[in-house]
């Protein structure tokens, strides 16, 4: 005998039961292909049992297929990026990567090899376990992992430290000194002073002034060259102190500042000088010249 089921799938599958009339074993059927069968054709005697009645019942199975682990997790994406500003405390978040496995039991476990860096084994955050310097480095590339027990994948992040206005502007020198003539035109670039900067864009620009010039110099203020600004003379002065700022443009700004000393010198128009090439002195004595 034979049924039917509409059902596609593990849903029309069919098994078969005997619920009466197996008369002491003397029928039995195959539950899967509906067969029914007799164990001893000798029992049967028309004469005495013209009939039988048996009563058999079909229904659905369900087929459960149970799941192995035959297929490796892989990453959503083989390169993440990521950013994270310099001198942040340690533990601060930077992204979450995140794989999938098409076994429907996976537990997957992410991981990964860094001292600057950590991954959560289940959740896939990525934090910071120190904080961080650009200046000393500006950008990682990093390792994840993630396994099934069995089947692994890898993945890379690339993180980006963001600048932060952390460095002062710094000069080369920790004073400049220079000797000129007092007969220097004005507007005679005489020195250049320069402080650098390890920050970026506004946060390593630097704005330069001076104090204590008296008149006599002034400075570019981003290039940091000093130039005659008053005439000199140095019988009136032969030195001036002075003291240049260097301040860059970030938030908050810093300053440094370093001391410039500049000599001033007699020029050769100020020198004594005779008006006549030669002298020529009579009788006895001394002969003094002052200047």
């Amino acid at each position: 005998m034979e049924a039917t089921d509409s059902d596609s799938g593990s849903y029309g599958y069919i098994t078969y039961y005997l619920v009466a009339g197996s008369n002491n074993g003397l029928f039995i059927l195959d539950s899967k292909s509906g067969l029914l069968e007799v164990t001893n054709s000798t029992l049967l005697d028309h004469g005495q049992t013209p009939q039988y009645t048996l009563v058999i019942q079909a229904q659905d199975v369900i087929v459960t297929v149970i799941d192995v682990n035959n297929h490796a997790p892989h990453f959503l994406e083989r390169l993440y990026h990521a950013q994270v500003q310099e001198n942040t405390s340690p533990g601060a978040f930077l992204l979450q990567v995140a794989a999938s496995d098409d076994d429907s039991t996976a537990d997957l476990r992410y991981s990964m090899t860094s001292d600057i860096f950590t991954v959560d084994t289940l959740t896939g955050r990525i934090t910071t376990l120190v904080s961080l310097d650009r200046e000393l480095t500006s950008n990682y590339l990093v390792n994840v992992s993630v396994t099934d027990g069995i089947h692994t994948d890898l993945t890379s992040i690339s993180i980006v430290v963001l600048d932060t206005n952390d460095n002062a502007p710094e000069f080369s020198q920790e004073t400049f000194s220079i000797s000129i003539t007092d007969d220097v035109k004005v507007d005679t670039s005489v020195l250049a002073v320069e402080a650098d900067d390890a920050d970026l864009m506004n946060n390593g620009m630097v704005t330069y002034w001076i104090h204590g010039t008296e008149g006599k110099f002034q400075i570019d203020p981003s290039s940091g060259i000093i130039t005659i600004s008053g005439s000199l003379d140095a019988r009136a002065k032969y030195r001036y102190v002075m003291l240049v700022f260097a301040r860059d443009h970030g938030y908050p700004p810093l300053l440094s500042n370093v001391s410039v000393i500049i000599n001033v010198n007699e020029s050769r128009e100020h020198a004594l000088t005779f008006d006549r090439f030669s002298y020529h002195v009579s009788g006895a004595g001394r002969c003094k010249f002052e200047r």
